[in-house]
């Protein structure tokens, strides 16, 4: 039995990553002077990795990662509660709410019940915070969870 598990990345996640690019690099056309210039990306592929990396984020590439595993363990995490908070952020614009008392109030649960199951979920790379001003929210970070019993 395999676990398949497709990831995508928040506007933030996508933000910090064009920062640490532009502290390795300071600015995409050094970037590409670098790449280009007596073809330095033979000798250092990963150069023009980082390049084209950079090229689709400015131009508002979405990032994706997909995982597959053989580890159940993050099967047991998925508790029905837990799922029903992912059910209901997968269902809100942007995969984000307000605030954690939003969920716990939609959701009929006590608000500390609602907490740990989102620290959870945090731990297990499910969902992320935001900053949002002076609060945090939850977003959904999974697009897609596959469980195929049979490998082909």
């Amino acid at each position: 039995m395999r676990i398949e598990i497709v990831k995508k990345y928040s506007r933030e996640y996508i933000r910090k990553e064009v920062a640490k690019l532009e502290k390795k690099y300071k600015d995409l056309h050094e970037l590409r002077e670098r790449c280009f210039e007596e073809k330095n990306y033979q000798n250092n592929p990963c150069l023009l990795d980082d390049f084209f990396y950079w090229q689709a984020l400015n131009s508002g590439a979405e990032v994706y990662e997909r995982v597959s595993t053989y580890d159940f363990s993050i099967l047991s995490n998925l508790t029905e509660k837990r799922l029903e908070i992912m059910d209901y952020l997968s269902k809100t614009k942007g995969g984000s709410v307000g605030s954690i008392k939003e969920i716990a109030e939609v959701l009929k649960r006590d608000y500390k019940n609602v907490y740990d199951d989102i620290m959870a979920l945090q731990r297990d790379g499910l969902i992320e915070f935001l900053k949002a001003g002076n609060k945090t929210k939850p977003v959904m970070l999974i697009e897609r969870i596959t469980i195929e019993l049979k490998d082909k």
